[in-house]
């Protein structure tokens, strides 16, 4: 192991060590996104740079517009076929198909950025089903009138850096110490095709740099220990509990 690598892991395992940090409710979303993070120092070592394009189907995108109200000054267009995920573009946003399948509407709600800036990852790293979860969650709150807040949903949920042989992405699941709030099997598995079937979402005039981190970074996710919930928002952390995994992700997004 080089020093540089054993470096990485002693500073990875001192921030689990730390607890988990809500820079969300002190800092602005510009400064969290400019703040530095674990960033991989090259795209090339991504597993998402050997994930080209494969989703041409022009008519299905125009379709995808109508069907979930993709509205100026947004609009869904399709990738080219040499396009990668881990490519930046300031103007268009890579968002894969089964995201879109698995919840994911625009424009963003303004928790969706803070939170991905909390944790210091680009949107581009998160699969499907980590889509899902953070929509299910939202559609929770929205209809039971609990905050939306960057502080309960990482006391629920943890964030997971994938292995080193599909490096890049970040997995989204329940935390193993807390009773869990979706059922597992309303939680589908991930479809293999996933990484390579994407498109763009346009933002005429817009910057994603100043919603999302634009490189893709490592998350260190410690213990959840020392996450203090106001009244409001530990409410809601026993309501949302109370059902011991009852609640159906496909039933909430049925609802959205």
């Amino acid at each position: 192991m080089s020093d540089k690598t054993a470096q990485r892991l002693q500073k990875m395992n001192k921030a689990s060590k730390r607890g988990i940090t809500i820079r969300s409710s002190h800092m602005s979303l510009q400064d969290m996104i400019l703040e530095r993070s674990d960033e991989y120092p090259s795209v090339s070592h991504l597993d998402s740079f050997d994930c080209s394009n494969k989703f041409h189907e022009i008519d299905l995108i125009r379709d995808y517009n109508k069907m979930y109200r993709v509205k100026s000054p947004y609009r869904l267009v399709p990738a080219g076929p040499g396009d990668r995920s881990c490519h930046w573009r300031p103007d268009a946003l890579c968002i894969y198909k089964d995201a879109i399948v698995a919840g994911l509407r625009f424009p963003f709600y303004e928790f969706i950025p803070r939170l991905l800036a909390d944790v210091g990852i680009n949107p581009c790293q998160l699969p499907p089903n980590a889509w899902r979860i953070i929509m299910c969650f939202i559609v929770l709150c929205l209809k039971n009138n609990f905050p939306l807040s960057v502080a309960l949903f990482r006391k629920k949920f943890q964030f997971k850096n994938s292995s080193a042989i599909t490096l890049g992405w970040v997995y989204i699941n329940h935390r193993p110490s807390t009773p869990p709030i979706f059922h597992p099997k309303s939680i589908p598995d991930n479809n293999p095709k996933w990484k390579e079937e994407f498109m763009y979402l346009i933002w005429e005039g817009g910057d994603w740099g100043t919603l999302f981190r634009s490189s893709f970074s490592r998350v260190s996710d410690g213990s959840p220990s020392n996450i203090i919930l106001n009244d409001e928002e530990a409410h809601a952390y026993a309501e949302l509990t109370k059902d011991d995994y009852a609640t159906l992700a496909w039933v909430l997004l049925d609802e959205f």
